[in-house]
């Protein structure tokens, strides 16, 4: 509900309170802004000059100040955002060099075993033609009994 001006007013905050003259309300959004002048001690509401007031240049002096203490922290936290951002970034190269190297790793792992399960499947193969070999052969000396009887002394004198 907007405040005429004219409406003689006290504000009270946490750290001050003084009293004034309602020079004019707006809106802004769903609350109301006013503009008061404030009221000189010992003088009557409405008919005091706004910088005449040592109440309310207390308060600016107090808000100016306030305003820089706050502009400081904002100053000061944006340091520390910049120095976060950086830290992160640091701690993502570290982390990407070692899934890097860690891709690079497994990537080596890989080929050895490619490489050993290719020399077993040779050696498997290898040895099933060895299998095949000697199992004609042995079929071939059962069949004829001369080539037996060679096979045997050509084994013994091998021995």
């Amino acid at each position: 509900m907007p405040i005429k001006a004219g409406t003689d007013v006290r504000i009270e905050s946490r750290l001050d309170d003084f009293s004034g003259t309602v020079r004019y309300c707006r809106a802004d959004g769903k609350e109301f802004l006013i503009g008061v002048q404030c009221d000189t001690p010992g003088k009557p509401a409405g008919r005091s000059s706004l910088r005449s007031s040592p109440k309310c240049s207390l308060n600016r002096a107090e808000r100016e100040q306030q305003r820089k203490q706050v502009e400081a922290e904002w100053a000061r936290k944006a340091e520390e955002i910049v120095q976060i951002q950086a830290e992160m970034e640091n701690i993502k190269a570290l982390y990407t060099a070692r899934i890097s190297r860690n891709t690079e790793g497994v990537a080596r792992q890989k080929a050895t075993f490619a490489g050993r399960v290719s020399s077993k499947q040779q050696e498997r193969q290898g040895m099933a033609e060895a299998v095949e070999l000697c199992s004609k052969s042995h079929l071939s000396t059962v069949s004829s009994p001369s080539s037996a009887v060679s096979l045997v002394k050509v084994n013994a004198k091998m021995v």
